[in-house]
């Protein structure tokens, strides 16, 4: 069962039981869908003031914020508010703003960083509030279960990744799995990319993928950080997957220790017609909701040479992912159901580990040079069969 600690900076009684109910009635929603071992369990705690809101943030463990605007019997300005300047800089914290002021809340560039979402008070409408809370709960959930198995990847997303997908018109229509998703979708965009503004020294066509032009050996004695894994399953059925663990650095000897317990792995595709969510459409409807992807920064088409897999386009899903334990691998490795077949050719594979640590203040897929190449690709590998 995983603990949520939800915190309600709020001094009005009525106000605090609604909340207190509603996390309640959340939580036994959550049991009866996940079932009571694999569960969420709700913990509310009320603070009365933002002054002891200060005084305690630093040792609170909060999964949840939800806050009241305005505080004490005066009701002169947003000290509410002020509670999410404090938060600002720590890994994601949603925010639910119960509030009769909500629409009084002041553009500042240093709140568009934050995620957050409105329910006023007074509204008669509690399934809203139900609603939204619910939807918080879930983000958060899926969030920290992501969280706990893939260990380190997770741990410098912070809020300032996600403000312009948090729109407030479109909180509710978010996915419940986003966290998970944008946390493996930033490690591969910057696996994928070739470094900005640099055309010349690492043209498109070239970066990508070890050997460029012939065959050669690839050692088997370790896994890093942007080498392709060709998977064989017991039913004989082969799929490619890429390595994007940032601190990948599996060395197959049995005096080394691992790092990590897991690997991240995202699901490489040689042929639209392979893409489980669009097995079924017909071409011309599974091209529309392959530009869809591509669109919406949720794919990469990278360019490879024939001789290594056969076809000249790879197709990088960043949603269909996978981990695996480190034991998995050795015997995999071992047996010959993972292989190692390619990785990077780039210098910029060197620096990966580097960026994965300092660069996480963009969302999703950087902005490249190559993007107009990068479409083309995609047309390319549409008329992969």
């Amino acid at each position: 069962m995983m603990l949520l600690n939800v915190y309600h900076v709020e001094d009005d009684d009525d106000a605090i039981k609604t909340i207190s109910d509603s996390c309640c009635l959340v939580n036994s929603q959550f049991e009866k869908e996940f079932g009571k071992e694999n569960s969420v369990e709700i913990k509310y705690f009320n603070i009365r003031s933002f002054e002891e809101f200060q005084t305690q943030h630093k040792e609170l463990e909060i999964d949840i914020l939800i806050i009241d605007l305005k505080l004490g019997p005066e009701l002169k300005n947003l000290n509410g508010l002020k509670c999410l300047y404090l938060i600002k800089d720590r890994e994601i914290i949603p925010v639910v703003i119960f509030s009769a002021y909500t629409t009084e809340i002041p553009e500042d560039k240093e709140l568009e960083r934050l995620i957050f979402t409105t329910v006023p008070k007074g509204v008669q409408d509690t399934e809203l509030l139900i609603k939204t809370l619910k939807h918080v709960f879930g983000l958060k959930y899926y969030y920290k279960h992501q969280k706990n198995r893939i260990l380190g990847e997770f741990e410098k997303i912070t809020l300032e990744t996600f403000s312009e997908l948090m729109k407030e018109d479109e909180f509710l229509k978010v996915d419940t799995n986003l966290f998970a998703i944008l946390a493996t979708s930033r490690l591969t965009s910057l696996l994928l990319n070739s470094p900005p503004n640099d055309q010349k020294t690492f043209p498109p066509e070239s970066i990508f993928i070890f050997p460029p032009l012939e065959l050669k050996t690839i050692s088997q004695s370790s896994v890093m950080l942007g080498d392709f894994l060709n998977f064989t399953d017991e039913r004989k059925r082969e799929s490619l997957w890429v390595v994007c663990s940032p601190s990948c650095d599996l060395i197959f000897e049995s005096t080394r220790k691992p790092k990590i317990r897991e690997i991240l792995l995202l699901r490489c595709y040689e042929s639209p017609k392979q893409i489980w969510k669009y097995e079924r459409l017909g071409d011309t409807d599974r091209n529309s909701a392959l530009d869809d992807l591509f669109e919406n920064r949720t794919c990469k088409v990278i360019k490879s040479p024939p001789k290594i897999f056969g076809v000249n386009h790879l197709f990088i899903y960043f949603k269909d992912y996978t981990t695996i334990q480190y034991n998995t691998v050795i015997e995999g490795f071992s047996n010959g159901s993972w292989k190692k077949v390619a990785t990077l050719a780039t210098p910029y594979a060197e620096s990966l580990q580097h960026m994965f640590v300092h660069d996480f203040s963009r969302i999703g897929t950087p902005d490249t040079p190559n993007r107009k190449a990068e479409s083309e690709w995609l047309d390319q590998f549409k008329k992969q069969n």
